[in-house]
């Protein structure tokens, strides 16, 4: 037989069935809560005691303590969280070299975020301030859409056609708030030079009417809201505890409630006839609002006119399709003893928006121990107890004084001063004092003995920080420091807890709320680091490991700076074993910073892991190949010392051919000069009668030559001129 198939569940009986829950949820969370932080808030303010107003003429002193440990157990762990460089870091879930690029990816944007976008330092200080003093706190996630409208700006010369365009941006929620001028004829062209005036004018009347609109521009930014959510808001089903698992609180039920007005729920959406439904919201009357209200409100006589509602925002797991149980946010309005008002319900993931911070936690439940719950009864003390001494010395200072009114004047002893006159009879003013014994100073070491002690419960305290005269008279360097160190190991026991937990736990709700956004996550991301990187947000996964940075042993510098600079000592030594290498070097160089209190390290070191690659590094040499190295340089080297013989042997026959030549030259200069010697003048004789010959030689020649010329040119006129008869040849005449 088939099983009948559960039916869903409509929103009256969500309602219903949520209101029940929800009143279970505020109850408890207003017992171990609300109520508790009043008490904390109380004695952080130091406020007087119950029935105080009662007392007179005694001392109403309250004591610091609750103010002190607060401050100081907030100071230790905030100083641990804020000294991180990277607050936080995600490990992949396998070694695959994705999912490696995703973790680091994760860890860049949450760091990013967390140091850059938002103030780390303000989100702990209330955090962890809220924690201290009631026991426990909540910060919540959530991913929101900011919408801002700009200024009023005019548009100007716009046609009926151009005008329906910002209608429809309108429509689109783009633009709001248009106001539309009167029509004008719109503005006259320039024409072209020469245009007649018949044209002029029939283009004036084909102009057409304008009109000038002002309007206001929406623009929506996403948004990552991280808030400390006040902890009289959160609510809780009994059975809440901390995750071992996430870290976060594991509960059947988890919300909070906080006041809206009605325009508040019309801007976020909702149905306007469900908002017309709830009921006007009450003033909160719970201890914790009406102890804050003493600090934020005042009387003006008038009553303040409100349109707030009262809002439940509430995350638990159920069915109401009739298939299965699923996680889901329902959106709860009005009185929940009275037709509540479902004014939404949306499926969401496993993973609900509320972060817890417990110092002091209880096993097997959410609700841990408060600063007033470890010393609130050593407060009261120590309060009373000087009260006591207060009393005392100013009983022994200022001691009862009896008068005899039959002789003196009471009017004036009523009002004693220094110098006054006392009007008697009696020359001693008829006054005696009943003067009370000081013995306040015998308490005092009980308060101090009892002022240590805190200390001991906190974990924290000027103690534990510092070095005092009875700690240099008792004890020595050494010993104060392992008492130190002792002391702290609490406090360093809170800091890890809560790495491991709720810190934790946040880091998971924004990368959820990411998962849960992705298109919003994008732009809020390209935005964050103004740059587009392409984020693989599809592949983000909540359920990656998140390890929180915990600088651990950040209280004690000094332990510390010995420590790291003696490692780094050896990590210098051990990098010729390959045993540390310059990312190890660097991190704890990164350490030692830190630990001066810088956390800007970039303006210090550079990121190996961030420079270019460096070459590989050479392989270890072959035996045989430098054994074969060495021979083959041996053998060069013979033969480098061969040649070089052979050229010294060249060069040794040159230079004594040179040297040969040189002296063949210098006898023959010498006998040059020898033979010049012995037979100069009669070569220079024979060289004169020589050129003399030559000189008759070259007379004679030069007259022959003539003579030759002379005969040619005889010749050539008498072949010129009538040849004559012979002549017989006369004789020449006899000498």
């Amino acid at each position: 037989m088939a099983k009948d198939k559960k039916k869903s569940v409509n929103d009256s009986d969500i309602a219903n069935k949520l209101a029940i829950m929800a009143q279970d949820a505020v109850g408890v969370s207003a017992q171990n809560i609300a109520n508790r932080h009043e008490d904390g808030l109380r004695g952080y303010q130091r406020e007087a005691f119950v029935n105080d107003d009662k007392i007179r003429g005694r001392s109403k002193y309250v004591g610091p303590e609750i103010t002190t440990q607060v401050d100081w157990s907030v100071a230790n762990v905030f100083r641990v969280f804020m000294s991180m460089r990277y607050p936080v870091s995600f490990q992949p879930n396998t070694t695959n070299p994705r999912d490696v690029a995703v973790a680091d990816q994760m860890t860049t944007v949450l760091n990013n975020l967390l140091r850059e976008r938002n103030k780390h330092g303000a989100l702990l200080l209330q955090w962890l301030k809220n924690g201290f003093m009631t026991g426990v706190s909540i910060a919540t996630v959530r991913m929101t859409s900011i919408e801002e409208e700009s200024l009023p700006q005019m548009v100007k010369g716009l046609t009926d056609e151009a005008l329906v365009a910002y209608y429809d941006m309108e429509q689109a929620k783009e633009i709001t708030d248009i106001e539309v001028g009167e029509p004008y004829d719109a503005p006259m062209p320039e024409l072209p030079p020469g245009t007649p005036p018949e044209m002029a004018e029939i283009a004036k009347a084909m102009l057409p009417k304008v009109r000038d609109i002002k309007l206001r521009y929406i623009s929506r930014k996403p948004d990552l809201c991280i808030d400390n959510l006040p902890v009289e808001d959160f609510i809780v089903s009994k059975d809440a505890s901390i995750c071992q698992k996430t870290g976060g609180i594991a509960a059947k039920l988890q919300g909070h409630r906080r006041n809206m007005s009605r325009d508040e729920l019309r801007e976020q959406g909702f149905d306007e006839d469900k908002i017309a439904r709830i009921p006007l919201a009450s003033e909160k009357d719970d201890g914790i609002a009406l102890q804050r209200s003493k600090i934020t409100d005042f009387e003006d006589g008038t009553n303040d006119v409100t349109d707030d509602v009262t809002v439940y925002e509430i995350y638990t797991k159920m069915n109401i399709d009739g298939k299965r149980a699923r996680h889901y946010r329902f959106t709860l309005a009005g009185d929940l003893e009275s037709s509540p008002v479902l004014l939404q319900k949306q499926e969401v993931s496993k993973y609900y928006p509320y972060a817890p911070f417990v110092p002091y936690p209880i096993p097997n439940t959410l609700f841990g121990q408060s600063m007033m719950d470890r010393i609130g009864q050593e407060h009261n003390f120590l309060s009373k107890a000087k009260r006591f001494v207060f009393d005392n010395l100013a009983a022994h200072s200022n001691p009862i004084k009896v008068v005899n009114p039959e002789i003196t004047n009471v009017d004036d002893v009523l009002n004693l001063y220094p110098g006054a006159v006392v009007r008697s009879a009696d020359p001693t003013g008829g006054i005696t004092y009943n003067q009370q014994a000081f013995t306040g100073g015998n308490a005092m070491g009980v308060v101090d003995t009892v002022s240590r002690e805190l200390e001991n419960s906190t974990g924290a305290g000027p103690g534990m920080m510092g070095l005092d005269t009875g700690d240099m008279v008792a004890e020595t360097a050494t010993g104060v420091s392992s008492r130190k160190n002792a002391g702290m190991i609490l406090m360093e026991t809170i800091c890890r807890w809560f790495a491991e937990t709720g810190y934790s736990y946040l880091m998971k709700l924004i990368v959820d709320a990411f998962v849960t956004n992705p298109e919003e996550a994008q732009t809020y991301i390209q935005r964050l680091t103004d740059q587009y990187v392409p984020i693989v947000i599809d592949e983000w996964d909540a359920d990656m490991d998140v390890s929180a940075n915990v600088a651990f042993g950040v209280m004690n510098k000094d332990f510390n700076s010995v420590a790291l600079n003696q490692i780094l000592i050896q990590q210098q030594q051990a990098q010729g074993l390959g045993l540390a290498g310059p990312k190890e070097l660097y991190n704890t160089l990164i350490k030692i910073t830190e630990n001066a209190g810088f956390t800007n390290v970039n303006d210090f070191y550079l990121d190996p892991s961030k420079q270019p690659p460096q070459p590989p590094a050479p392989q270890p040499p072959d035996p045989l190949m430098i054994q074969a190295q060495i021979a083959e340089k041996q053998l060069a080297l013979e033969e480098k010392k061969v040649e070089f013989d052979q050229q010294f042997k060249i060069a040794k026959l040159k230079d004594e051919s040179d040297r040969a030549r040189d002296a063949m030259a210098q006898d023959k200069y010498l006998k040059e000069a020898e033979i010049k010697g012995k037979y100069g003048a009669d070569v220079e004789i024979a060289r004169i009668n020589a050129e003399q010959a030559m000189a008759r030689n070259d007379v004679d020649k030069a007259i022959a030559v003539q003579d030759a010329q002379n005969q040619a040119m005889g010749h050539l006129a008498a072949m010129q001129q009538p040849q004559q008869p012979m002549q017989p040849q006369q004789p020449a005449p006899q000498e």
